[in-house]
């Protein structure tokens, strides 16, 4: 845990009343990127991936996940991503993998010090993978051979893996799976997007459950957001298709650890497109109970960045808030609870940098600050993601050339 106390980065927060509004959203094509200074270096390299997801272990080391010429790696750092120690290699054959910022490797630590990656492993047909899984019961000096962890094996799509472990040590990988469309289609009935589907272990990754759907006609390529309520239930916030065509967002929380709740939409900006988005929400539970999302739609009755709230996990929504600069192509917010504050981060380009911008509430999301840039970065640029620490938020965030970095953002309740 030192290296938390080792990042100096300060944003100035001005308040902003709830709500703002947006310019008109652009599209500038994004120009090649240099590399990071150590991607002269063939060896494996955080600061070369393209994507890299983030996890924290019990005794602070930060860890990364990354893709790297048809490989999975994993390495961690004690000083916050200023080194990493050598890379290990979770697949020893090389395989085609999902490598997007959607669709990527994943790590999650549990409280007992075990390590948990999950990732897509392609297949010949376009669109189709398998789900692959390999943990760590030493600290990080081994991983298991990478298993499949989805029990239809025909070539579809099994993709847009996502790692959950829960307060009670139970794991689970949620991913997007087609294999009810062809049944669908035999029958006569229509099946727009695909399904959400799910498998749970509880004794740390040794054994999953069967799969299990968890509901049918979500998009199919956009990433899942997961967060735990006070009883330690697992929440999820995901882009679906309602009706034919409209891709807005829904939210559920589970009963068990394997069975839904309620269904709820929770956004309605109207947006009818039978194409991929590729921009999935984000979602986070603060202290009080309250469900805090954020998402992008392009729809007729809303176009750019939206947050809101829900005091009943779900069964009402707040007004959303726009926010962040469409001019500027303000996209893939993230969202975090640290201790009583709320952190909302995203990236916009002005066609030649990228800017990772950041605002922060004291009030439980009723007010924010003006936005502010926490980094700047090159063209190419990763999703941002946030980690919690200490009741401190920072953000993961990887550029080109700059490479990787966690950036600690500052403020007082």
């Amino acid at each position: 845990m030192p290296f938390f106390k080792s990042f100096v980065a300060v944003l100035l927060l001005v308040t902003l009343p709830l709500g703002a509004a947006q310019a008109q959203h652009s599209h500038k094509p994004k120009p090649e990127a240099p590399k990071h200074p150590q991607c002269a270096n063939p060896n494996p390299n955080p600061h070369c991936a393209k994507v890299a997801t983030p996890a924290l272990d019990p005794q602070g080391r930060l860890w990364l996940a990354w893709e790297q010429a048809g490989r999975v790696y994993v390495a961690a750092s004690a000083d916050g991503g200023a080194s990493f120690d050598a890379a290990r290699t979770i697949n020893p054959e090389r395989q085609t993998i999902d490598n997007n910022g959607d669709g990527r490797p994943k790590m999650a630590a549990g409280a007992d010090g075990a390590l948990y990656v999950s990732y897509t492993e392609r297949l010949a047909k376009p669109f189709t993978g398998h789900i692959r899984f390999s943990r760590s019961l030493d600290g990080g000096a081994t991983f298991s051979p990478p298993a499949i962890v989805n029990d239809n094996r025909e070539e579809i799509g099994h993709r847009f893996d996502t790692l959950d472990v829960a307060p009670d040590g139970t794991l689970a990988v949620l991913w997007i799976d087609k294999r009810d469309i062809a049944p669908a289609v035999a029958a006569g009935r229509p099946y727009p997007g695909a399904a959400l589907y799910l498998a749970v272990s509880t004794d740390r990754g040794a054994r999953f459950s069967p799969n299990r759907k968890i509901v049918d006609n979500s998009c199919e390529c956009c990433r899942l957001a997961i967060a735990h309520d006070r009883q330690g239930r697992r929440a999820l916030l995901w882009r679906h298709v309602f009706g034919a065509d409209l891709r807005d967002h829904a939210l559920t929380t589970f009963l068990d650890a394997e069975t839904a709740g309620p269904i709820r939409r929770v956004s309605f900006d109207e947006w009818h497109t039978d194409a991929c988005p590729h921009h999935g929400p984000a979602l986070a539970i603060d202290p009080a109970g309250v469900y805090h999302m954020a998402w992008f739609d392009d729809g007729t009755a809303g176009q750019g960045l939206f947050y809101t709230q829900s005091h009943d996990g779900g069964q009402t929504i707040g007004r959303p808030m726009a926010f962040g600069d469409r001019a500027r192509q303000a996209s893939h917010p993230a969202l975090a609870a640290a201790g009583p504050a709320l952190w909302l981060v995203w990236i916009e380009f002005d066609g030649q940098a990228t800017a990772l911008k950041a605002m922060r509430s004291a009030d439980g999301g009723q007010s924010w600050s003006a936005p502010t840039t926490a980094a700047q970065g090159g063209a190419e640029a990763d999703h941002p993601q946030l980690l919690v620490r200490g009741g401190r938020a920072y953000a993961s965030w990887l550029s080109q050339p700059e490479g990787y970095r966690l950036v600690a953002l500052e403020g007082r309740p």
